[in-house]
């Protein structure tokens, strides 16, 4: 797929392990695994390359240590670029807020990179031009914990603060040529019926006076609140019309993870409501009714992106970007069904029909090989039986072809008790030569000497 595809970047949206509640051994095991099996050729985004994140990178001084240059320009190191994984955390990595502790987190961020992050990239640009040339911003953020109660605050505090110090850094939301891509994990909220998972939290069990000390142990999407704080902070946009741009915000995408059958949907406000609320719909629909290019709709296009297991046939997702005629950033994604499950069936079953044909065939031939041999040795026995049957007959006629030509000469003088005694002896040399001529014709067919 990489090498049909091509891409400029690579991100994996969560999931990377299989299981939270594994060890350190097992981790390491499994971590090694990802790096040399499934992703070879990849590493994680380093801290040299991150522009934004919190805690703040350490220095050798003990300080922050800044970036040499405050972005990447995009088709520089395009191939290091290809090879750098955007790693997002996501339940089974570092487990719901409930699970979610400093050691989890470390042992995370030590095998595949910072929990949140930002990263910026700018197109080639002439160092005189007075305009900023096309940037693209994409943030990694880790929402396993933006809904409370926690297991571990600290954690929580950080993702926070990494939201308010990106957002504090951003462009104005007037601001053109500028597009905003937010990898997390677990998908914005939406009513029941939108996509395959509806509205879900679990918690752990409740303490004597009636708090969860150990937090949220399920959900399958953020909150009402959650949800809107990304959209309104990281992307801009309003229920007032008044507020800087319309209210539209900034441009961009999110894509998520975590729902296995994935889901492509448009969430937006209406801000001609006595009332406006964020509502989603299945992007076709959206489209469809024309609520992206409305005006008084700010909105933002969120892809859950369909899991890559065999199950959901290996799905991958692909985005494209490009710059329009106005030098405005469009987007577009697909998902690609790596593997068809059809093929899996029919590989599966054609190898179950030759196995069973196979076994038959093994059968057939030991029962065939047995049966052979015994009618080899009834041939043998047939074959001598008959040799000696011809012998015998040839003696006899023979006998009879010499009695009968000696017996007008020979018998006509002979008494009757001679002619006796002279048949007893012709019988007996009658049947020793038939046995001579059994015996020799059972060897010439057993090719055995005599």
């Amino acid at each position: 797929m990489r090498w049909w595809s091509r891409p400029t970047h690579v991100t994996v949206l969560g999931d990377l392990l299989g299981s939270q509640w594994i060890d350190d051994e097992e981790f390491e095991w499994r971590s090694t695994r990802f790096w040399n099996r499934v992703f070879p050729e990849h590493e994680k985004i380093s801290d040299d390359l991150i522009h934004t994140t919190v805690p703040p990178i350490a220095g050798a001084d003990g300080g922050q240590e800044p970036r040499s240059q405050p972005f990447h320009t995009i088709g520089e190191d395009a191939q290091a670029w290809s090879t750098r994984l955007m790693n997002v955390a996501g339940n089974h990595d570092i487990g719901y807020a409930g699970d979610l502790t400093l050691e989890r987190a470390s042992r995370f961020e030590r095998a595949f990179g910072r929990l949140n992050y930002a990263l910026e990239f700018r197109l080639p640009s002439a160092p005189e031009a007075q305009e900023q040339a096309p940037t693209l911003r994409v943030v990694v953020l880790n929402n396993m914990n933006l809904d409370t109660p926690v297991y571990e605050p600290t954690l929580q505090t950080n993702t926070y603060d990494f939201i308010n110090t990106y957002v504090g850094s951003s462009y104005p939301v007037e601001q053109s040529g500028v597009f905003t891509i937010l990898l997390t994990h677990i998908p914005l909220h939406k009513i029941d019926g939108v996509c395959s998972d509806g509205p879900l939290f679990d918690f752990h069990e409740s303490g004597e006076n009636g708090t969860f000390p150990h937090g949220i142990r399920e959900q399958n999407h953020l909150s009402d609140a959650a949800s809107r704080g990304i959209l309104e902070s990281i992307f801009g946009k309003s229920s007032s019309p008044v507020q800087p741009g319309g209210g539209r915000g900034r441009k961009g995408i999110v894509l998520t993870g975590h729902d296995h059958e994935g889901c492509d949907v448009y969430h937006f406000i209406n801000q001609t409501s006595p009332e406006p609320k964020w509502e989603a719909r299945r992007w076709p629909a959206a489209q469809a009714q024309g609520i992206p290019s409305d005006p008084s709709l700010p909105g933002l296009r969120e892809v859950t992106v369909r899991s890559v297991m065999g199950d959901f046939s290996g799905n991958l997702g692909l985005m494209s970007l490009w710059l329009d005629e106005a030098g405005e950033w469009q987007s577009g994604f697909a998902d690609c069904r790596a593997v068809r499950a059809w093929v899996w069936w029919v590989v599966h079953v054609v190898d179950c029909i030759a196995l069973a044909v196979a076994a038959v065939w093994g059968v057939v031939e030991f029962y065939a090989s047995g049966a052979g041999s015994n009618r080899s040795k009834r041939r043998v026995n047939g074959v001598a039986r008959a040799g000696i049957r011809a012998a015998g007959m040839r003696g006899r006629s023979g006998d009879r072809g010499d009695t009968g030509n000696s017996s007008g000469s020979d018998t006509s003088t002979l008494s009757s008790g001679q002619k006796k005694s002279l048949r007893r002896k012709r019988s007996k040399q009658s049947m020793r030569d038939d046995l001579g001529a059994g015996r020799r014709q059972l060897s010439d067919v057993l090719e055995v000497p005599e």
